[in-house]
């Protein structure tokens, strides 16, 4: 696509997204903008064009007026659309860079040298169980005790619960999805993919629809993660087919795990860590 084509697809998908969002996920505008660079790889368009045109692009960003059933109130009206079209042009810039201009991000990192004596132990511990200092102790390493608590929590959901790793990380992207938390929805799709679950069913995650499993434990932890997430206690036919399949520790391992992803996903939206995405082959 040349990149004078670029604006049709932004406009499309703006709206998309001004007739979708009302505050919700982005969707719309991401499936507008699909359909709007089908065919079109990173590697057709040159990556400056694409990234001067998002800066100028977002720091002028105009809101159409709504309608009829789309009208709301101007003030949330603003936000809500700019925000979410600032989110749906930095998709479109993950698209052909690789990479989200994102702003500045609020991770402040504590060299391993001016690390207190706890901190250096929960750093220690982090890497003898994870393999490397994950991002989202850079946030909680400022508060030691509570990083610790949580290394030992998500050492063992992620490596010696009774769920698997493909049943892990489906989890992790539907409290992703749920929190809207791209970094996290971003990594931990590519590797359901690379364990063999099927993109529909990320697609039909992010549509909010349910998808279609090829596993009976899939789909019950999907379910339980449903009823777990939306009010009140949740069908009984729901609760006994999850435990009759993952039993009361695999239930109890699903709902740590929500938890734990929960304070992941926010903690790395609250502190803008930048979404990247994987490499070309």
């Amino acid at each position: 696509m040349h990149p004078s084509k670029i604006a049709t697809s932004w406009n499309s998908a703006a709206r998309v997204i001004i007739y979708e969002a009302n505050g919700q996920r982005v969707s719309g505008a991401i499936e507008g903008m699909r359909a709007n660079t089908a065919g079109v790889s990173p590697r057709t368009v040159g990556s400056a064009a694409p990234a001067a045109a998002v800066a100028v692009a977002r720091q002028n960003v105009t809101i159409p007026p709504l309608t009829g059933r789309h009208r709301m109130d101007a003030r949330l009206r603003d936000n809500t659309h700019r925000n979410a079209l600032v989110s749906a042009m930095d998709w479109l810039l993950l698209f052909f860079t690789g990479e989200v201009m994102a702003e500045p991000s609020r991770i402040k990192e504590i060299p391993e040298n001016e690390m207190t004596a706890e901190q250096k132990k929960v750093f220690t511990d982090l890497v003898a169980g994870r393999g490397k200092m994950l991002t989202p102790y850079k946030i909680w390493i400022h508060s030691p005790k509570l990083a610790a608590a949580l290394e030992t929590i998500g050492t063992f959901l992620n490596k010696k619960g009774s769920l698997n790793e493909r049943e892990v990380e489906l989890i992790i992207c539907i409290i992703a999805n749920h929190w809207k938390g791209e970094y996290v929805w971003t990594a931990h799709v590519r590797r359901c993919l690379e364990l063999g679950i099927p993109q529909s069913v990320f697609d039909a995650i992010s549509a909010g629809a349910t998808p279609v499993f090829e596993r009976e434990r899939e789909r019950a932890i999907f379910d339980l993660a449903a009823i777990s997430m939306a009010p009140g206690g949740g069908s009984d036919e729901v609760y006994g087919r999850a435990e009759t399949l993952l039993g009361r520790n695999g239930i109890a391992e699903v709902v740590g795990l929500l938890g734990y992803y929960s304070s992941v996903s926010m903690g790395m939206k609250l502190h803008r860590v930048p979404v990247r995405a994987p490499a070309s082959a």
